[in-house]
């Protein structure tokens, strides 16, 4: 059964809160004075795209739904086994491997029997992917476009676009295009590949900065004037808004295998004893078989290290929902400075880390870790019977999933974040 509602959701990948102002995105910051507005909306640790993506599409912090990273260790039968889930193979290997991609069950997924979920997504193939695992409704992407089941679809009704910003501005137009026919899904995604990507090639400030927001900017427009017309056609639309995390501009890079090596609490830089994996300006650290003293040495140097913000131990986890995975024993967080300037005038910088083949350019946005900045994205939400306010408690990524189910009138019992429509005058207004 198809539902009369519809949920649209558009995610800025990376767009951080303070860049929402009259010069930079002038549509958005004129859209947040009619809508719910989440002034303190915080991302996940870690604030990766992947692990974001994962957690908007289950209601769960990553401690429930298991995605550790973007970049991650799974057992395999000789040990652990670097994997990178933006890849779309890892989707596979993680099948093989342990059984399951998410352990929670996803939008797309609740959603199956009243019309089900649109995918469109121009981040990584794995941040598409990962909002639907097992293929219970479309996902759109360049790499790949799937039906219901996993049937690949080829020709015009696959997603065939780059991953520029003419990219995102034609993968726009095919999500307009697509919710102008009918039938509808019940909730239609559009998760734009900037500024994020912009970011990670060009200074925070520059003039290429400057043309991906106001880029990003037009196409949020664009949709907007779509959930218009699709109310005066006298559909029950609700319009959501928001980023995944936010960005610090990369002030050095830092290879913590190396780093491990050289204080001798790892046998050599490419043993198996000790596996980093490199989430921008945070990183796993994964101790295969360790011995306790060898796991307060390397706690210790980890805390002492120059080059480290936070270190979170895996004792510690549960205080800030980081997946408990097998073999993952701290959480470290690069060292960040929200009041540094960078060279464009941007406040926040950050280490990052490096090594494994990867790497972050100095002088251009990361995330991953627990700065101020990179913990910084947005969420509004705008709908007729949602009353236009400044919501100043905490919210975060969890709070997405609940609240476009309760606006469906599904289940969302099982999930970490509540609704935030129970913050409005909608539920009065519509006697739920």
């Amino acid at each position: 059964m198809a539902s009369s509602k519809l949920a649209v959701l558009v995610i800025a990948d990376g767009l951080r809160r303070d860049f929402i102002n009259d010069q930079s995105t002038p549509f958005l910051n004129s859209l947040k004075k009619h809508a719910l507005w989440c002034s303190r909306h915080k991302s996940v640790v870690p604030c990766v795209t992947r692990v974001a993506a994962a957690s908007m599409a289950t209601g769960c912090y990553p401690d429930k739904h298991e995605l550790a990273g973007n970049k991650l260790c799974l057992r395999g039968p000789g040990g652990l086994i670097a994997c990178d889930a933006g890849k779309p193979e890892f989707f596979r290997d993680a099948l093989q491997l342990r059984g399951y991609v998410l352990a929670r069950p996803t939008l797309a997924q609740i959603t199956a029997p009243i019309g089900g979920a649109r995918i469109y997504g121009n981040a990584s193939p794995g941040a598409a992917y990962v909002q639907d695992p097992l293929h219970f409704g479309h996902v759109f992407h360049r790499w790949a476009s799937m039906a219901p089941g996993g049937k690949e679809l080829h020709g015009d009704k696959a997603l065939t676009i780059t991953a520029e910003l003419d990219g995102d501005a034609a993968m726009t137009e095919r999500f307009i295009s697509d919710l102008c026919q009918e039938p509808l899904p019940a909730a239609a995604v559009l998760w734009l590949g900037h500024p994020d990507s912009t970011q990670h090639h060009h200074a925070m400030g520059s003039a290429e900065h400057r043309r991906a927001l106001l880029s990003t900017d037009q196409n949020i427009a664009k949709v907007s004037n779509l959930v218009q017309t699709l109310r005066r056609s006298g559909r029950d639309v609700l319009f959501m808004v928001g980023s995944d995390h936010g960005h610090e501009t990369v002030s050095g890079s830092i290879d913590i295998a190396a780093e491990l090596f050289a204080a001798s609490l790892k046998q050599d830089a490419r043993s198996q004893d000790v596996l980093v994996a490199a989430n921008g300006t945070a990183a796993l650290v994964y101790v295969e078989s360790p011995a306790s003293e060898t796991l307060s040495r390397m706690e210790h140097f980890l805390r002492t290290a120059p080059w480290a913000g936070q270190v979170i131990a895996r004792r510690d986890f549960s205080k800030l929902h980081i997946c408990p995975a097998d073999s993952l024993e701290f959480f470290v967080s690069l060292r960040a400075n929200p009041d540094a300037v960078s060279r464009c005038g941007i406040a926040g910088c950050s280490l990052a880390a490096s090594g494994s083949g990867g790497g972050s350019i100095i002088g251009t946005g990361q995330h991953g870790g627990l700065g101020v900045h990179e913990q910084s994205p947005f969420l509004l939400i705008e709908h007729p019977n949602v009353a236009p306010c400044i919501l100043e408690g905490a919210t975060d990524l969890t709070n997405i999933a609940p609240t476009i189910l309760d606006f469906l009138g599904l289940d969302r019992a099982s999930m970490d974040g509540v609704s935030l429509l129970h913050l409005s005058s909608y539920m009065e207004k519509t006697n739920v």
